[in-house]
Formats: C-alpha cells, sequence, structure tokens
C-alpha cells in the first residue's frame, strides 16, 4: 500500500512541476509578445501603453492616433482581440506631468514589486519616453489624479474595459 501511495505522491509532484512550468512558459511568451507589440504601436502611432501582471497569461496594449484609440487584448502570446473605438480627444503630453506621475502613483497607490504593471512608451519632440510602474490597476482605476494625462488614461481604461478579465 505503501508504494501506490509513494508512487502516487511522486507522479502527482511530477504533474505539478509539468504545469507549472507550462505555465511560467505561457506568461514569458505573453510578457515578450506585449513588448513586440509595444515596439510597434510605438513604430505605429509614436505612443503605446499597456496594463499587464507578473503572474498573469494575458495583458492589454493600446495606442491612439488622431482619430481613434486602438485596443489589443493579448492572451497566451498572441492578440485575443482587437478593437477601435473613435476618439473624442486629442491625447496631449506634457512632460512636467511625466514627472509627476510616479510620485502621485505612489502616493496614491503604493507600488508593488510582483503584481500588476502600468506603462506607457511616447515620442515627444522625437525623443521617447519610456515608462514602467508596478502598480495595482484595480487601485490605479479607482483614483483622481492631479495629471491630466493619467486621469484621461484611466477614464480609458474604465471606459474600455481594458482591465476586466473576462475575456480570458
Amino acid at each position: 500500500m505503501k508504494k501506490i501511495n509513494i508512487k502516487t505522491t511522486l507522479f502527482s509532484v511530477f504533474l505539478l512541476s509539468i504545469s507549472c512550468s507550462t505555465m511560467q512558459y505561457t506568461i514569458n511568451k505573453n510578457n515578450k509578445f506585449t513588448q513586440k507589440q509595444l515596439s510597434d504601436l510605438l513604430q505605429k502611432n509614436g505612443n503605446a501603453f499597456y496594463l499587464s501582471s507578473s503572474n498573469a497569461t494575458f495583458s492589454t496594449v493600446w495606442t491612439y492616433n488622431a482619430s481613434e484609440i486602438e485596443i489589443y487584448r493579448l492572451a497566451k502570446g498572441k492578440v485575443y482581440k482587437k478593437e477601435t473605438f473613435p476618439e473624442k480627444e486629442v491625447m496631449q503630453y506634457d512632460l512636467q506631468s511625466f514627472q509627476d506621475i510616479g510620485n502621485e502613483l505612489h502616493k496614491k497607490c503604493a507600488l508593488v514589486l510582483d503584481g500588476d504593471g502600468f506603462g506607457f512608451r511616447i515620442y515627444i519632440d522625437g525623443k521617447m519616453y519610456q515608462e514602467d510602474y508596478p502598480i495595482n490597476i484595480d487601485c490605479l482605476k479607482k483614483e483622481i489624479y492631479q495629471s491630466a494625462f493619467l486621469n484621461k488614461i484611466v477614464n480609458d481604461i474604465k471606459t474600455y474595459n481594458m482591465w476586466e478579465i473576462a475575456y480570458q
């Protein structure tokens, strides 16, 4: 009877290790694809934004052009869904607000080191600005900020359900 229990235990541990390794592979694959999408959208429109989680196999990437917002919902290293919506206002970029965003996010939603992330890549006057914030996305969505730029981003995240994980 003990031999059967030991074999069953070893088999269970083996299956668990395969499952964890497969999950980590899928997370890494999606993270790499998220970075590729960011790069592609940055080249296409001069801006790209993302939401992700370090333990998830999905993410959301989006970009603004003169007339619309393009949203890419990624899962397991592929575009799961692409959506475009008319954009009523042109995104305004203020260099001063970029410098204040990190401080404001830290005050309102203490940054977390292992969890969700929000970031962006933007070209302004030929120079690329890149920010990555380890932050709880649910907290990010609940706050109102001094930065008009950040309020616009948060409003779009909520309006277009960018972090509703039901599509997974």
